[in-house]
């Protein structure tokens, strides 16, 4: 898919990035996040180049619409890559490779923003449901749910061990009486 040298955008965030194929890493090559003139609000983008060069002159080698983007995360286990998965399940997951941490989470950080302020970013089954109990407001997580869980899990065996010791002092305190 190629893009018309004419065309208006808006470039957003720029860096060197390495797309994952398989198990392989490509050659690492710039990539344009950007907005392409059209539609109501317009397109987002990201464009390959092989030099800045071409990127001034937008002459991209590839380009991959971001419409109904379903997630942007960082990837499990390698903490300087990301991954875009789509709702069309046909569609490749990309994963992108950052040469630091820091420039993930900037890339991160666009997308996430760029598809949000254009609603091409789609909400998770269970955001749409937060967002109904939470009267229908964009309210992101306070905390990490996993994180939450085990602090649920530490609460309640607290306390049972606190009525057990309790028990025993009060029966060793009273006359004769066994715990229940």
């Amino acid at each position: 898919m190629t893009t018309p040298q004419n065309q208006k955008r808006e470039i957003i965030f720029k860096g060197q990035l390495q797309q994952k194929v398989k198990t392989i890493y490509e050659d690492e090559l710039w990539v344009v996040l950007c907005v392409h003139e059209g539609g109501i609000c317009g397109i987002p983008h990201l464009e390959w180049y092989s030099d800045l060069k071409n990127v001034c002159e937008h002459n991209p080698i590839k380009v991959q619409d971001l419409l109904d983007c379903q997630y942007v995360n960082v990837s499990i286990g390698e903490e300087r890559t990301f991954v875009i998965g789509f709702t069309d399940k046909n569609r490749p997951i990309l994963e992108l490779h950052c040469p630091t941490i820091e420039e993930r989470r900037q890339w991160v950080t666009k997308i996430t923003e760029t598809l949000s302020r254009l609603n091409c970013l789609l909400p998770l089954e269970d955001d749409i449901n937060n967002q109904q109990l939470n009267g229908g407001g964009n309210v992101p997580r306070k905390e990490n749910l996993y994180i939450a869980m085990n602090e649920m899990e530490e609460e309640n065996k607290q306390p049972k061990n606190e009525n057990i010791i309790n028990r025993i002092i009060t029966t060793k305190n009273s006359s004769n009486r066994l715990p229940l």
